[in-house]
């Protein structure tokens, strides 16, 4: 099977650590798996040049650069047809299902919440992509959730 990973970045990070964690088991099962940044945030490459999984940086230039950067996802995903894109966290699960109707794939989110205060990240921005993810939700094929925190936070309790 192959698995595409999308997320923001491979930066320092739990959810950072999971994909890693989880693209490493994908591989070793025999699975094809690639990682797609947003920005090309990469500070776990040791992590990932020995699991010859491959990362491709989408290089999203900033906050508003979202149709270049769904154009050259969209235009991926087509070249390479993985059977699942993956999405990690908030951003990610909404391009998701804005390249939807341009591939194949079965969308598949992965829901990350902890205890962490988010006031710190919080932003109107922000807000407003927490609540389109509430209402996009029902258009993946799959949520995964790693916290009953994070079915409440998509539910909007």
């Amino acid at each position: 099977m192959k698995v595409t990973i999308v997320t923001r970045d491979l930066g320092y990070g739990g959810a950072q650590r999971q994909i890693i964690v989880l693209a490493r088991e994908l591989k070793t099962r025999g699975h094809d798996v690639q990682i797609v940044l947003l920005y090309s945030t990469y500070c776990l490459e040791p992590e990932v040049v020995h699991m010859d999984v491959a990362v491709i940086s989408l290089d999203k230039s900033g906050r508003w650069d979202v149709p270049r950067t769904l154009w050259r996802l969209i235009q991926f995903l087509r070249r390479d047809q993985p059977d699942i894109l993956h999405a990690y966290l908030d951003p990610s699960n909404t391009v998701s299902i804005l390249v939807k109707p341009f591939i194949s794939s079965k969308i598949v989110w992965g829901m990350r919440v902890s205890g962490m205060d988010a006031g710190a990240y919080d932003d109107w921005l922000v807000r407003m992509i927490k609540v389109a993810e509430r209402q996009l939700g029902r258009f993946a094929d799959l949520i995964v959730f790693n916290s009953h925190a994070g079915l409440d936070a998509l539910a909007g309790t």
